[in-house]
């Protein structure tokens, strides 16, 4: 039937109607579930953070410094430490 209506709209040059497109799409879902099945080996060889290789003492980085030495700028509603004149 989908045959038939291609040509009579003569749209066959698009190929619209594809045969056996079961057979394509059973092809893609085995894809794609094949790529969960990746994801998912993927997940289970991740570490959790259990276990003896756990690591309790924290990163062992030192923390980013601030570009500059830049410091944040006190609240609005904070209280003057001094004058221009005495600092």
């Amino acid at each position: 039937m989908a045959q038939v209506l291609e040509k009579v709209f003569n749209i066959d040059d698009y190929q619209i109607v594809m045969p056996y497109v079961a057979l394509a799409e059973q092809a893609e879902a085995q894809k794609f579930m094949h790529a969960l099945e990746e994801q998912m080996q993927q997940a289970i060889m991740t570490p959790g953070g259990q276990g003896q290789d756990f690591d309790l003492n924290g990163p062992t980085t030192k923390p980013e410094s601030t570009p500059m030495n830049m410091q944040r700028q006190p609240p609005a509603n904070a209280t003057p430490s001094g004058t221009l004149a005495t600092q």
